[in-house]
């Protein structure tokens, strides 16, 4: 490997970082605009988007009932791995930043998971998404998954 080469993957998956808390922005101010909009000529918000692919996308009635009542939801962030030097840190300094804006669009708890270990652990990551999902305290997740294949696993939400 040549000196320096990491170089460029930090700085990739800095930029990916990035572009996973903007799009979880671009999700809030999409919910706030449904929601403050709430207008068409009837007045109710239309939960449903129509996606490229010709499928649609419906927010779940718990998350509707949640922005009707202006009740701040649960964002969870899930990355690789705590503690692998600069890209760890970085990307939870991302998601930090990006609270506090998200904040001003519309009221969220924002929960950050990772696995401790320094080689990334997809079960332990997967874990501890579960056990939130278990206890109802997710209603927006952002992955950082750790290959192509590894949240293949079946997800139930209770």
């Amino acid at each position: 490997m040549k000196s320096g080469s990491g170089v460029g993957v930090k700085s990739s998956r800095s930029r990916l970082g990035l572009a996973a808390t903007v799009m979880v922005l671009a999700v809030l101010a999409s919910l706030a605009s449904a929601a403050a909009a709430g207008a068409g000529s009837s007045g109710t918000p239309n939960w449903t988007v129509k996606l490229r692919h010709g499928g649609a996308f419906n927010l779940a009635p718990s998350i509707q009932d949640k922005i009707k009542a202006n009740k701040p939801f649960n964002y969870v962030f899930s990355y690789g791995s705590c503690s692998i030097q600069g890209f760890s840190q970085q990307y939870l300094s991302g998601y930090k930043t990006t609270l506090p804006q998200a904040n001003k669009i519309y009221p969220t708890h924002g929960t950050s998971l990772c696995p401790p270990q320094t080689q990334q652990d997809v079960n332990t990551q997967i874990n501890q998404i579960q056990a939130l999902l278990n206890t109802n305290q997710v209603d927006c997740l952002s992955i950082e998954p750790q290959s192509s294949t590894s949240m293949r696993r079946s997800w139930r939400r209770p």
